[in-house]
């Protein structure tokens, strides 16, 4: 388990050194959607966190909506479509949670499960 929790440190501390804000959403995103699966025990929550963070610090719910939109668009074909579906809902739930905008079809599918379902970054209603 040592190494898992010592790698697990070494990818925070190479996202938080990231400089290019776009590819730091990304990769949190990647890690909040389970796009990057590895080591999310550690990783999950943190990366939620650093993702509020984020927002506090820029503000901005443009960049926040764009990389969770990206970080759809990055969806393999190879998930069921069950998983695809939750996912987006996830990506829905968190545009909204951080105040971005979306369309009256996304915001349907968003409300299509409870918010407790949609993710950690999910208005409850």
């Amino acid at each position: 388990m040592l190494p898992r929790i010592v790698r697990a440190a070494d990818i925070k501390r190479l996202i938080i050194k990231e400089q290019d804000v776009q590819r730091r959403l990304d990769q949190l995103v990647g890690i909040y959607l389970n796009l990057d699966s590895d080591y999310l025990e550690w990783l999950e929550r943190w990366a939620i966190r650093q993702l509020l963070l984020e927002f506090e610090v820029t503000g901005s719910k443009e960049l926040l909506s764009e990389a969770f939109r990206r970080g759809l668009s990055r969806v393999q074909v190879s998930k069921s479509p069950d998983d695809a579906k939750a996912i987006s809902i996830a990506v829905f739930r968190a545009i909204e949670f951080f105040g971005g905008n979306l369309s009256k079809a996304e915001l349907k599918h968003a409300k299509s499960v409870s918010g407790n379902l949609a993710g950690y970054l999910s208005l409850n209603k």
